[in-house]
């Protein structure tokens, strides 16, 4: 039984959890109450089957409405951006996962983990001014095989601002961002792969007149080039077939 208080000022922290072995598994279940509120949860298990370790869990962090007093935490351990400490967000996650652990002598190895295969699901829901009072909603699917973990966006996954500044004289109103089919790897050679819509009610530049943009296309991305192809359009009717590419040399094709 583990129970943790802690106080600064007028904030608080508590964990409980509690770990025992139960019909041939260890099992963990975790709760925190942040100002006394709750924060997050944990269930896991861990059981041994034909010698293959199997971990299996769930973990949700309580739909948080102000973030700042989590990161004033988080910062006694770990250096933050000031802008999330200034600034109040909505968070909330969820994940669950099933993995086979790879053979080992300690179960706190951490390359059994990486050596191990399994899936998991994530949900992550943030909504912060740091986006202008605009949301992100990302739905991730995963699966873990030999020391590859691959990452798919699920359906329904998009990032909307208000106002974003590309660089300066540069910047866009109402942007939105549609990942859904967006395929990350991790692990070798990790990439970024799949399409990508994305859409502003504005575009505002020196040079251009504010109108809206719409991009339709596909990324493929690793660490020795990136490419981006698809139809660019804006509300004048300017409609444009795009295909741009970075090499290893930070080299920059562009043709339309």
């Amino acid at each position: 039984e583990l129970r943790l208080q802690l106080q600064t000022g007028a904030r608080s922290l508590e964990l409980q959890a509690h770990l025992e072995q139960r019909e041939g598994q260890w099992q963990l279940q975790a709760a925190a109450q942040l100002d006394r509120q709750p924060l997050l949860t944990l269930r896991s298990a861990l059981r041994e089957e034909a010698a293959v370790s199997h971990w299996q869990g769930e973990l949700e962090l309580v739909q948080l409405a102000d973030s700042r007093g989590l990161f004033v935490w988080l910062q006694q351990w770990q250096s933050t951006d000031q802008h999330l400490l200034d600034t109040q967000a909505s968070l909330r996650l969820q994940a669950n996962w099933q993995l086979a652990l790879a053979p080992g002598a300690s179960l706190l190895d951490v390359e059994r983990l990486r050596g191990g295969s399994g899936t998991f699901n994530a949900v992550l829901q943030l909504q912060s001014p740091l986006l202008q009072y605009q949301a992100l909603d990302l739905k991730l699917a995963g699966t873990l095989a030999e020391q590859q973990l691959q990452i798919s966006v699920q359906p329904a996954s998009d990032l909307q601002a208000r106002r974003v500044q590309l660089a300066e004289g540069l910047r866009v109103q109402q942007l939105q961002a549609k990942l859904a089919g967006l395929a990350l790897q991790l692990g070798g050679n990790p990439s970024l792969h799949g399409p990508l819509q994305l859409s502003v009610g504005a575009l505002e530049q020196a040079e251009l007149l504010p109108q809206a943009w719409q991009f339709d296309g596909q990324l493929q991305a690793n660490a020795q080039q990136q490419r981006l192809q698809g139809a660019l359009s804006n509300a004048a009717g300017l409609s444009l077939k795009v295909d741009t590419e970075r090499d290893a040399q930070g080299a920059l094709r562009l043709s339309a």
